[in-house]
């Protein structure tokens, strides 16, 4: 999973959320995800997020939106890097940083360039995603039960 401001809206090299955010202070950098914990592999419905970027153009927040004109809610998800590596994904339920609670947090696993495996935790469960190669290229993710999500487990073929 790679986000980046220079995404924001394709094809207009003018336009970069992150340096609009940093002159004016106002987010203008709204997006959408087929889940609410940014899941590559679950579709359920179009979730509307408001996103918040680091120094170096990387999605470092994004806080959940009925729609593309409504506030934030109450949900923010925050997303860990290491350059363009992104290591994990942690999702907060309430508004006041200092009342939150952690209610999902899924953690990549890397060997060299390679991600091997992801940990999912919510609500007291955990469930894992494994990824195998084949002569280097990525062949399948495996997920176990994802109680997060639907409770479902999915397999996926890379072609």
């Amino acid at each position: 999973m790679l986000f980046r401001s220079a995404i924001g809206i394709a094809g207009n090299r003018f336009f970069d959320p992150a340096a609009i955010q940093l002159l004016t202070g106002k987010n203008v950098a709204i997006g959408i995800a087929g889940n609410r914990f940014f899941d590559p592999f679950v579709w359920d419905k179009v979730h509307f997020f408001q996103f918040t970027y680091d120094d170096q153009g990387r999605v470092a927040q994004a806080r959940e939106i009925s729609d593309p004109n409504a506030a934030p809610g109450d949900q923010t998800v925050e997303f860990d890097w290491d350059g363009m590596r992104l290591l994990a994904v942690r999702a907060y339920q309430g508004s006041d940083p200092a009342h939150r609670s952690k209610v999902y947090e899924r953690t990549l696993q890397y060997q060299g360039n390679q991600l091997v495996s992801e940990d999912v935790q919510f609500q007291g469960k955990s469930s894992k995603v494994k990824y195998t190669y084949n002569g280097g290229r990525l062949a399948t993710a495996v997920s176990e039960k994802d109680p997060s999500l639907d409770d479902r487990s999915r397999t996926v073929t890379f072609r």
